[in-house]
């Protein structure tokens, strides 16, 4: 059961990730869906510890609610803090500015020329 409760909050993140796209008015393109890999990646994690906490929670003897909800209350500090991270490490690629921005730029041109064109590969 764990793996669905953690898989389930998958859509959730679908979701959001495309109404900011929406709301950005930009395009699907590899760095959003760079972006989309890690924001699922990070939601993922934090599913995993919300339903390991909360399964040690029921362990302990609590009950099913009263280990979701200290669950949630206890490792929200956390998620937050993850969150928070990921959103200030990335600020920067989305600004288009730094050390990578030409190589971010470039990027989708040279990954759809390596896919489509053929050449021999080492």
């Amino acid at each position: 059961m764990d793996p669905l409760v953690v898989l389930a909050a998958v859509p959730f993140t679908l979701s959001g990730v495309m109404w900011m796209l929406f709301l950005t008015q930009t395009h699907l393109s590899i760095p959003a869906l760079m972006g989309s890999l890690m924001c699922i990646g990070l939601t993922s994690a934090n599913s995993i510890l919300v339903v390991t906490f909360a399964n040690q929670r029921m362990e302990a003897g609590d009950d099913k609610a009263t280990a979701a909800i200290a669950a949630g209350y206890t490792r929200l500090r956390p998620v937050l803090m993850t969150a928070g991270a990921m959103i200030l490490g990335m600020i920067p690629m989305a600004l288009g500015v730094g050390e990578a921005a030409n190589r971010m730029r470039l990027w989708p041109a040279r990954s759809l020329a390596d896919f489509c064109l053929p050449r021999p590969r080492p």
